[in-house]
């Protein structure tokens, strides 16, 4: 039983009623003097006195008393300072501490278990263990389970950045970034008032997988060779190697369904390549000539001329023509700032399929003035 001063004091005293002699005893007194503390009656005999106000702060203490040394003991604190809970016991013995006022004034409605009573303390051992693996910009959820009483709270010792594991149920959280891709090493800590264990482990976060190829053009091109050029890929995906491939459509019967099959003709780690006429050689080095072929020259592509600017529904409609023999791919580029030449920024490409061609610009709107120019890769 808890009692308090009439001035408001927080006292760590505490009696006893006895109901044969109706006179109250005083017991040994708390270890912290608090006021607005919950208690409960454990299964193992004990008295626990939670939370409270002490010295005009709100606490997160819990005293024991032992009935059979008439003494008190600290132990472990709530998750959260509290005062004026509820507090009682479940049919598995367990302590339950409910509601209350935190250390802000305000009202709240967590509620928190204690360990099973009349059961040995014992330090944390891990039974279930974590994902192994993660991907790059996705989340990753993860969790585990160790063994204890009473239950362990969970930290994380060391890891990424951005790895968080939750205290009292263990699941971990984490959005790998460019800077965490290869392998990471995580420690997780699991504790209890009768010890801890760590867990080391790693986790794998490989590269993405390469995207689409963007912007692929003719560099140059002569009567036996053209040079292919591309946009490089995205330095998280790593080292990358670039296939060029030759299509060759079949059917079968003829006239039917069908397919491509894929001839490789190159591959290089560079953003270019030069395409040649095919050729052998042999384990001793000795080439042959080049392989007979129809050989044709690609059209240098003609930097395009635009004709006229013209205001359409959502946006500015370009007309523009190619000033070449054949229609090539050009690219549209656009500016807010003229003056400056590094402004440029390429906001579509476009094949023509016909001569002059249009290209409405549906994101004008956003812009209270856009300058615009098209290119010949």
């Amino acid at each position: 039983m808890e009692w308090c001063t009439a001035s408001g004091t927080e006292t760590a005293t505490v009696l006893r009623y006895s109901v044969n002699a109706n006179t109250w005893a005083a017991m040994a007194p708390m270890p912290i003097p608090v006021a607005g503390s919950a208690a409960a009656l454990g299964a193992d005999g004990k008295t626990y006195v939670a939370g409270g106000v002490s010295g005009g702060v709100t606490t997160s203490v819990v005293q024991v008393y032992d009935p059979a040394a008439n003494s008190w003991v600290v132990s472990m604190p709530l998750p959260e300072g509290l005062s004026a809970s509820g507090m009682g016991a479940d049919s598995l013995g367990r302590l339950i501490v409910t509601g209350g006022t935190d250390a802000n004034g305000n009202d709240v409605s967590d509620v928190w278990r204690g360990q099973k009573l009349n059961v040995p303390d014992s330090a944390p051992g891990f039974v279930l263990y974590h994902s192994q693996s993660a991907i790059y910009q996705s989340p990753y959820v993860s969790s585990i389970n160790v063994t204890g009483n009473p239950q362990p709270n969970y930290l994380v010792l060391s890891g990424p950045t951005g790895l968080q594991v939750d205290t009292y149920s263990g699941a971990i959280a984490w959005t790998p970034q460019a800077g965490d891709i290869g392998t990471n090493l995580v420690t997780i800590r699991a504790t209890n008032y009768a010890g801890y264990a760590d867990w080391t482990y790693a986790v794998a976060v490989p590269h993405p997988s390469p995207a689409i190829l963007a912007n692929v053009h003719v560099v140059t091109a002569t009567e036996y060779t053209v040079t292919l050029g591309w946009d490089p890929e995205s330095p998280v995906v790593g080292p990358a190697t670039f296939s060029v491939f030759i299509p060759h459509p079949w059917h079968s019967p003829r006239g039917s369904g069908g397919g491509v099959n894929y001839q490789l003709i190159g591959s290089t780690t560079s953003t270019n390549i030069t395409i040649g006429n095919l050729r052998a050689y042999d384990a001793g080095g000795n080439v042959s000539g080049f392989a007979p072929g129809v050989y044709a020259v690609n059209p240098v592509p003609v930097p395009p001329s635009l004709r006229s600017v013209r205001t359409s529904a959502g946006g500015f409609q370009l007309t523009a023509s190619e000033s070449g023999s054949v229609l090539q791919t050009v690219l549209i580029q656009a500016t807010t700032n003229p003056a400056d030449p590094n402004s440029w920024r390429q906001i579509s490409s476009l094949l023509p399929t016909a001569n002059p061609f249009t290209f409405n610009d549906t994101n004008a709107a956003q812009y209270p003035m856009r300058c615009y120019r098209i290119v010949a890769p």
